[in-house]
């Protein structure tokens, strides 16, 4: 059995981050192993990021393993920067990877929805940790609102990303035909909304010109539309934010109704 171990050549992230886990280390891996060699492919320690390794039954090298039990030690060159372009044949071929490992029905026929993405339980102003992640430091206050506003468009999804299996989340955007989030690292899912046509990404006012998203949206054919809220971020975070319910509406109806 030849051993393999990956090791991350990402744009300067932390590979325990999911946008540079997943742009900057496994999909550029999975692209290049075969799915006959998964099980002889490692993976070093990813952090939380780990149980997406195990769910592909990819192995992750620990303390027991040094790199001389390997037969090969191979960098990966990473796709998760800002400034890059995701080839749309690496996003066909993950994307058939996945449904091959993951058993997910790419050709089973879902009634359209829109994904509202929720940062999870509201956290204090005084209370966010920004080392501990995105939903540790930011969240929509008026989410109920938004979700209301979104329902008069059509059949609205919300949903806590971290607390589901990484096929519920490829298949949640997979048959959204329009994402609607707060800027973050969830948002590097779009890379499985093979039917979404629209993102409505939420960013604060130093965040207008981010191009973390717009480089996949391109390649995904989606069209991304900024609601920028007033609550300027802190540097390149952002923080809690109240969405503008007229904006999203004019957004909605540009999007569903054309005007």
């Amino acid at each position: 059995m030849i051993r393999t171990l990956y090791l991350p050549r990402n744009n300067g992230g932390f590979i325990s981050h999911y946008h540079h886990f997943l742009m900057g280390y496994f999909l550029p891996v999975l692209n290049e192993v075969p799915i006959s060699l998964i099980r002889n492919t490692y993976f070093v320690d990813c952090g939380p990021m780990n149980t997406i390794v195990r769910e592909f039954g990819f192995l992750l090298k620990d303390d027991r393993i040094n790199e001389k039990g390997f037969d090969n030690i191979k960098e990966i060159k990473g796709l998760d920067g800002p400034e890059e372009a995701i080839p749309l044949e690496l996003i066909e071929t993950i994307n058939s990877k996945v449904d091959q490992v993951l058993n997910i029905d790419s050709k089973k026929d879902h009634d359209p929805y829109i994904l509202l993405i929720d940062r999870g339980p509201k956290v204090d102003i005084d209370q966010q940790i920004p080392e501990l992640g995105g939903a540790h430091r930011r969240t929509i206050l008026n989410m109920e609102e938004v979700k209301e506003t979104l329902s008069e468009f059509g059949t609205v999804k919300t949903s806590i990303l971290e607390t589901l299996s990484f096929k519920d989340q490829v298949e949640l955007f997979r048959n959204a035909s329009c994402i609607v989030a707060q800027h973050g690292a969830g948002l590097s899912s779009m890379c499985f909304a093979l039917r979404c046509k629209d993102l409505i990404e939420i960013v604060n006012t130093n965040n207008i010109v981010s191009s973390w998203f717009q480089n996949l949206a391109d390649t995904m054919g989606i069209r991304r539309h900024l609601i920028v809220t007033t609550e300027a971020g802190d540097g390149t975070q952002m923080k809690n934010v109240t969405v503008d319910i007229q904006s999203l509406n004019s957004c909605m109806k540009l999007i569903f109704n054309g005007v």
